[in-house]
């Protein structure tokens, strides 16, 4: 049986959203400045895009508990890494797991693995 590649995601607030399993909380992918609004108003935020090209930001609420936002505002796939890896070190600095320079920080690459592996397809169909 072939496996069609996931090209769609739960959403929340009208944006894709990934649960995070293991560990718990989402993650959230903005690639409009309007999607990043409308996650960050969801928390009181008024941080803005202006000039960026993405952005992470944790968030948390007991009714969403931990949020994981990050938006990629230039469509390239290297700022997508890039802010998925600040939400890795986000989550994982929520759940006690420390990563450590020198070290094999094996919990960082698995769930940044697997966040690139979730979003990656959600991402490319959003951004074209």
């Amino acid at each position: 049986m072939t496996r069609k590649p996931k090209t769609t995601s739960a959403q929340w607030l009208g944006i894709p959203v990934f649960p995070i399993p293991i560990f718990g909380g989402k993650l959230v992918l903005c690639t409009a400045a309007e999607e990043w609004d409308t996650a960050a108003t969801a928390f009181g935020d008024v941080t803005g895009t202006d000039g960026c090209k993405g952005l992470a930001m944790r968030y948390y609420s007991e009714e969403h508990g931990r949020v994981y936002a990050i938006g990629v505002f230039d469509k390239a796939v290297d700022t997508l890494v890039h802010e998925l890896a600040h939400a890795t070190f986000f989550l994982l600095g929520d759940v006690g797991i420390p990563v450590s320079s020198g070290e094999d920080n094996e919990s960082f690459t698995y769930v940044l693995g697997w966040l690139m592996r979730e979003v990656f397809p959600v991402f490319q169909a959003a951004v074209k």
